[in-house]
């Protein structure tokens, strides 16, 4: 292991609080509106939201589970461009954030 990479992962972990929780029961006590990304969704340019909000991202291969996606005030999706026929999750999460952060 690289000196620089262990020297990374221990500024990171320092940084970022992990929860490690039952996401079924952590989301049915969210105090906000729960939103969920995928195909099928509004677009992501068109949301506007001022209260507290949650994003879900599924799994690549699977999506929201059914028991999630029961929780969600509404599905958005990020625009395609071109043949691919999804994003994965990380390009979605950095896609996510950008447009969140125009909101600002």
């Amino acid at each position: 292991i690289m000196p620089s990479l262990v020297g990374s992962e221990m500024c990171i972990r320092d940084r970022v609080a992990v929860l490690y929780v039952d996401l079924n029961d952590y989301l049915n006590h969210f105090r906000g509106d729960l939103y969920g990304l995928d195909l099928d969704g509004k677009p992501l340019d068109t949301f506007k939201n001022p209260n507290k909000c949650g994003f879900i991202l599924g799994n690549e291969s699977h999506g929201i589970s059914p028991a999630i996606q029961a929780l969600l005030k509404n599905r958005l999706t990020i625009k395609k461009y071109g043949s691919a026929e999804s994003l994965n999750v990380a390009m979605t999460a950095n896609i996510l954030l950008y447009q969140l952060r125009s909101l600002v």
